[in-house]
């Protein structure tokens, strides 16, 4: 499978696993008694269960994919993974035993609790771990596979039993079984895949010696993306975390695009690192930058001029007050779109160690600022404290990046993201002034309205980026199935 064509399997299969748990949570707003509290309750879940899986991981998947793509004795560093995997697996899982009673009294179903968090830490662990394996081994499109098979099993499950009356438990209850069901579609894709063998000491101190710094860089990640939770939750209740959660989900999209790109970067990166070839790093980042823009600058320019008519028309007028939420989220995932691409470069430079001071400044700045401003501005001042953070890590990571590859500005595709924003910002102006012309709060505009907004941005981007027109196309041809 080509590396584009495995990165392009990998997004329509996450897009069609957002697309499914997007229209689960327009029934969820609608079917449940108190939405926000319940949403609020099954996102803190999410956020409890995934800080788990951090600990469980402890850096490994990223490690996996560094060392097994490196195409040295591929085998003795999956299997040392694996072992590794299942022991770290199994001590955070007692140490999530010994935390029953809190857990039980946070969530109010007594034993259910804990399963729900065990269960789905060991299943998210085996789909996690195998996914990384498929990644090294530039399978990535395969990945995405597993992922809308949690999707799918997920959301079946939740409406089934929320049909049946129950309420935040069904949410719960499906988490669990579809993390359960992508495990064993992970299983079933990689055991006939690999050739396991016996790994040297050597093999788990080199995993290990890369882990740490991607474990630190994923932990940054992992506390950026839930402190907002943390801190609405405990500050602001559970029914603010719920509005929160429907603004910040919009910006999903972003990221969903941003990571097919870097994981079909990071392998490649890593094994041009090996050949010492660092004008093809050069172009592989440059690549990752113009692609993760067509799509980020467009998407925020049409938030801008649609978030509020989406909103209240798609998740009722409850939900209003996600409208900036969603806006500014839309807009942090441009800068961290940019800085994750760094990020794929730097690590597979093996350099993490720069990653992990800039999420420093993240963290530091974003948990600074969360305190500062959400007892005063409400939910909007976590995002703007996400936006904060996210940006001044990005400046940090792409200012040492451009030392480590001597990059100049001619390094840099400066004209072609001139013409992307250009063309974002013209679609936005006929999109406006199509919204001031139609009534926008009813389905059918909304549908109009998002066509218009991505043809008239595709047609400019066409017309005036021959560049990025020339990268399009021989991404369609290498993807396109070809004739045996």
């Amino acid at each position: 499978m080509s590396i584009a064509r495995s990165g392009v399997g990998w997004m329509v299969a996450r897009l069609g696993a957002l697309g499914v748990t997007w229209l689960a949570s327009l029934y969820f707003t609608r079917a449940l008694v108190d939405p926000q509290a319940t949403l609020g309750t099954y996102y803190a879940f999410e956020t409890i269960v995934s800080f788990l899986v951090l600990l469980a991981n402890g850096g490994l998947n990223g490690a996996i994919v560094k060392r097994v793509s490196e195409g040295e004795e591929p085998n003795a560093f999956a299997t040392a993974g694996l072992l590794m995997s299942g022991a770290l697996v199994l001590g955070v899982s007692l140490v999530a035993l010994l935390a029953s009673p809190w857990l039980i009294d946070f969530f109010g179903y007594g034993g259910l609790s804990v399963v729900f968090v065990v269960g789905s830490v060991v299943a998210y662990q085996v789909r996690d771990t195998l996914g990384a394996l498929l990644t090294s081994n530039f399978n990535v499109g395969r990945s995405g596979v597993v992922e809308f098979v949690d999707a799918t099993g997920q959301v079946s499950v939740q409406v089934g039993l929320i049909v049946a009356g129950f309420g935040a438990v069904a949410l719960l209850s499906g988490y669990l079984v579809g993390s359960t069901l992508a495990a064993l579609v992970a299983v079933g894709l990689v055991v006939w895949r690999f050739d396991f063998e016996r790994p040297a000491k050597r093999h788990f101190r080199s995993l290990m010696e890369f882990a740490r710094y991607s474990f630190a860089n994923n932990f940054v990640q992992h506390f950026y993306d839930n402190i907002d939770i943390i801190v609405i939750t405990v500050l602001l209740g559970k029914a603010a975390t719920g509005v929160y959660g429907i603004g910040f989900r919009f910006s999903l999209i972003l990221t969903i695009f941003y990571s097919a790109i870097n994981r079909t970067s990071a392998p490649e990166i890593s094994k041009h690192d090996a050949q010492d070839n660092e004008a093809r790093i050069k172009e592989v980042l440059s690549d990752a930058l113009v692609l993760g823009l067509l799509i980020g600058l467009p998407a925020f320019a049409g938030f801008v001029v649609l978030a509020r008519p989406i909103i209240v028309t798609f998740y009722t007028g409850e939900f209003a007050a996600a409208t900036l939420v969603a806006v500014v989220a839309v807009a942090t995932r441009i800068p961290e779109g940019l800085r994750s691409s760094f990020g794929s470069v730097l690590s597979g430079m093996d350099r993490p160690d720069v990653g992990f001071r800039g999420g420093i400044i993240l963290v530091a700045t974003n948990l600074l600022l969360d305190v500062l401003l959400v007892p005063t501005v409400g939910v909007v001042g976590a995002i703007v404290a996400s936006f904060v953070g996210m940006l001044l890590q990005c400046l940090y990571m792409g200012y040492h990046l451009a030392a480590i590859l001597n990059l100049s500005v001619s390094d840099l595709p400066l004209k072609d993201v001139s013409r992307e924003a250009v063309a974002a910002a013209f679609m936005a102006a006929i999109v406006y002034v199509m919204r001031m012309a139609v009534d926008p709060y009813s389905f059918v505009a909304i549908l109009v309205l998002v066509g218009v907004g991505i043809i008239t941005y595709f047609v400019t981007i066409f017309l005036v980026a021959p560049d990025i027109r020339s990268r399009l196309v021989a991404i369609f041809g290498d993807v396109a199935p070809t004739s045996v």
